[in-house]
């Protein structure tokens, strides 16, 4: 399993490429493309997904991968009230939650799925009310 992960603090001794590394281990290069919202590139094809931003939780949500939000701050209500609105609290890492594997998949896909839509309605019909006034 591949694990897509940016902007992290190296884990490999200075002087080292992690993904070469990574490369070696598997015996393959660690492929990469190019990210979505930022000028910089991501591990292409990730089957899980650790962030720490706003995007890749709804990147990793749209797209249905497993995923965990870790926020390194209290920058990020944006993130907390979504995965709130959309009952996918147990995604959210923080301080000294312990890690658990489970936590990475949604348990109910059409509910989540069922909420965005009920949310994105409500939002057209708000854009609408407030165009028409």
């Amino acid at each position: 399993a591949e694990i897509g992960s940016c902007f992290e603090p190296p884990t490999t001794p200075l002087g080292y490429d992690e993904l070469a590394v990574a490369g070696a281990l598997r015996g393959r290069p660690v492929e990469l493309c190019r990210c979505l919202t930022v000028n910089e590139k991501a591990i292409a094809n990730a089957e899980y997904v650790i962030t720490n931003s706003f995007h890749g939780t709804v990147f990793s949500i749209i797209y249905g991968k497993p995923f965990v939000s870790m926020l390194h701050s209290d920058t990020g209500s944006r993130t907390k009230d979504l995965l709130r609105l959309l009952q996918l609290e147990d995604h959210l890492l923080q301080g000294g939650d312990r890690f658990l594997f489970e936590r990475f998949f949604i348990k109910d896909p059409d509910q989540t799925r069922g909420l965005i839509q009920t949310y994105r309605k409500s939002s057209l019909d708000f854009l609408e009310r407030a165009l028409k006034s």
